[in-house]
């Protein structure tokens, strides 16, 4: 009798959480996903997904955050997340203070990932990052077109400028939503060159990531030195 009750539970419960019409998750409640490769395991998607379904991921890991205990030992809240630049630093002060952020992951939202300043360049800083025990990433497709970049340059107003970089942020919305999610499970912080957060792309994309994250709660800190 026990177990035909179990077999119809199962058939009523079934062991995997629908998220929506196109993709499901599979999670025991201990479990904590740590990457996007992790996430990718757990995830069969049937078609492209969609803004709602990434959110609904997003909820869902929300609940099952892990708390960072500090070197003091207070406790560290993932759901904010940081934007940082290099300019006028060097490699072991941007090291110092993203430790003194507990930040787990690097997004490099540079369109080149190369500099002169040494150390800076993707692989030598994905290295000296990793040996940090920092993952690095590099999303190309939020970085700052180069004709933006040469018309700013040039003598071109800021607002011209943001003007033309929502255009890239509306085609690219559904990178943004990818950060969304990953903020909410993990320490990020998004990296360009520019010391002053207000003069880069990296704060207008912070500022959609906020305004796209609905009731995940998500806020930016421009770290400063």
């Amino acid at each position: 009798m026990h177990a035909a009750k179990e077999k119809r539970a199962r058939r009523i419960f079934p062991s995997k959480s629908v998220c929506s019409s196109s993709d499901w998750l599979h999670f025991k409640d201990s479990d904590v996903l740590h990457d996007q490769g992790e996430i990718a395991q757990r995830l069969r998607v049937r078609s492209r997904p969609t803004r709602f379904s990434l959110l609904c991921r997003a909820r869902i890991l929300l609940h099952q955050r892990p708390v960072i205990r500090t070197a003091a030992g207070a406790s560290v809240s993932v759901g904010n997340f940081f934007t940082i630049g290099y300019e006028q630093s060097t490699i072991r002060r941007f090291l110092s203070l993203l430790r003194s952020r507990e930040v787990e992951i690097v997004v490099d939202v540079r369109q080149i990932p190369l500099s002169r300043k040494p150390g800076f360049s993707k692989n030598q800083l994905s290295a000296t990052l990793e040996n940090a025990g920092i993952e690095y990433r590099h999303v190309v497709n939020l970085g700052a077109p180069k004709r933006l970049r040469e018309r700013l340059r040039s003598g071109g107003t800021w607002w011209e400028y943001i003007k033309g970089y929502n255009v890239v942020l509306h085609r690219e919305v559904e990178w943004v939503d990818e950060l969304v999610a990953l903020a909410a499970t993990r320490r990020i912080c998004l990296l360009c060159f520019e010391r002053n957060a207000a003069e880069c792309h990296r704060s207008l994309i912070a500022r959609e990531m906020e305004k796209r994250s609905n009731g995940l709660k998500l806020h930016v800190e421009h770290i400063s030195y």
